[in-house]
């Protein structure tokens, strides 16, 4: 018996979306690192930073 089957599926949209990099946006690099701190974990946040190309 498959248990997924058992799960109800989410909607994305119900769900919090991580904001779009835009590199070329100075001040829009301050705004993303500021909704990042708010979404994510210390741990996630760390990673992503350490990460970010």
């Amino acid at each position: 018996m498959n248990l997924r089957s058992l799960l109800r599926r989410q909607n994305s949209e119900g769900l919090p979306q991580l904001p779009a990099l835009e590199p070329d946006d100075a001040l829009g690099d301050d705004r993303v690192d500021e909704q990042l701190e708010r979404l994510l974990t210390p741990t996630e946040l760390d990673m992503v930073r350490r990460h970010r190309v």
